[in-house]
């Protein structure tokens, strides 16, 4: 779905009461290009960028991952590319989700939103642990210009957002 960005307020004529909104361009038609994120949990990798824009969390099987627990939710969070920036949004989840970021700030969210960046880690019910089976790691990191993004990660060039 693409969401009309404004780019230009021009006004127009000689009332000065009247503002014209001039639409730019619609939304990018590629959200996520030349950015991606990592998520790792246990021994699994996932990417959110512009070949896969959302990925789910929770304990049922349909979710892209599923983490097990009695404070887990079903469908516990989601992480998308919203307006180029990477967000998790906590809607469904009853006992919420820790966020700590590698600036140290950490937060509760629940029937939240909060924008991703650099690298942290999440615990689904409970605080993130370094070491710990139940935490979520996520890493955000730009493609360098030029660089399609390939199957093997380790290949593309990339620099951390």
């Amino acid at each position: 779905m693409n969401k009309l960005r404004i780019l230009s307020l021009e006004r127009m004529g000689t009332d000065t009461n009247t503002t014209v909104i001039v639409p730019g361009i619609a939304g990018d038609s590629h959200p996520g290009r030349g950015m991606r994120l990592r998520v790792h949990f246990d021994d699994r990798e996932l990417l959110v960028d512009e070949r896969r824009s959302s990925i789910t969390i929770g304990r049922a099987v349909d979710n892209d991952l599923v983490v097990k627990g009695h404070l887990i939710s079903r469908l516990h969070a989601r992480i998308e590319i919203s307006c180029n920036k990477f967000v998790i949004l906590i809607d469904q989840s009853t006992n919420g989700t820790f966020v700590q970021t590698d600036h140290e700030e950490e937060l509760f969210l629940r029937q939240d939103i909060f924008q991703l960046k650099g690298r942290g880690m999440m615990g689904l019910g409970r605080p993130p642990e370094q070491g710990s089976p139940h935490t979520i790691h996520f890493s955000c990191e730009q493609i360098l210009t030029g660089q399609a993004p390939t199957s093997d990660l380790s290949e593309t060039p990339h620099r951390e957002l």
